[in-house]
């Protein structure tokens, strides 16, 4: 559930990995942020840092930061778009004489043209799309075999679809900088702070051969 913005100090925060940790001004238990929340902010945060935020408390009880800014940084806002002119290229009285004269044979060879232009750009879209589709089903394919053993056959194999299994307990995380993909298992030190994002191309795998697999590596803690 959501709660109203409350205010915080960022005491942690781990750069390389995009998160850290608030401090509630009013002294209740530290709140997880992420640098999603916060993305649209001119620079990054850092210790120290107040924070307006909006506490989201998580099914097994865990309470992150929503709708972060950080006070005193500007936001990026996205830029308007530029007006629209109309620009006339002839007068009412030369258009109407021009509309006056036009003859009918020349009304149906414009309908014509633009009739086949209508078709031409149905038929690109098609091509278009039916492209797309092959591309998505051939990537997944070339990057299995990207990470396939050399003394494996090369026959490609489809990627198995992402596991949301209670039992799938491997965490692939992203880090936010280098861009690396990091794989935790329970037990290790940063497995409970890390926090899996499926629209980021973050994922859940079952087992650690999975992950290494699908290209991610162990994380060093």
């Amino acid at each position: 559930m959501t709660e109203k913005l409350r205010e915080g100090q960022l005491q942690k925060w781990n750069d390389d990995r995009g998160f850290g940790f608030i401090q509630p001004t009013d002294g209740s238990k530290a709140v997880f942020l992420h640098i999603s929340t916060v993305k649209n902010a001119v620079r990054r945060p850092k210790v120290g840092d107040m924070v307006w935020y909006e506490p989201v408390t998580e099914a097994g009880g865990k309470i992150r930061a929503a709708k972060a800014t950080i006070q005193g940084v500007e936001i990026i806002s996205a830029p308007s778009p530029p007006d629209l002119k109309i620009i006339r290229t002839s007068s009412p009285v030369k258009k109407a004489k021009e509309t006056h004269q036009a003859k009918p044979h020349r009304t149906k060879r414009v309908s014509r043209f633009r009739s086949k232009m209508n078709s031409l750009g149905l038929a690109m879209s098609i091509i278009s799309v039916i492209c797309f589709l092959v591309l998505v089903g051939t990537i997944p394919q070339l990057i299995n075999g990207l990470f396939r053993s050399p003394s494996v056959p090369t026959t490609l194999t489809p990627i198995p679809p992402i596991a949301t299994s209670v039992s799938c307990t491997v965490k692939g995380n992203i880090s936010v900088n280098s861009g690396r993909r990091l794989y935790h298992i329970p037990g290790m030190e940063d497995y409970e702070i890390t926090t899996i994002n499926e629209s980021q191309g973050e994922r859940w795998f079952c087992s650690e051969s999975e992950a290494i697999a699908n290209g991610w590596e162990k994380a060093p803690r």
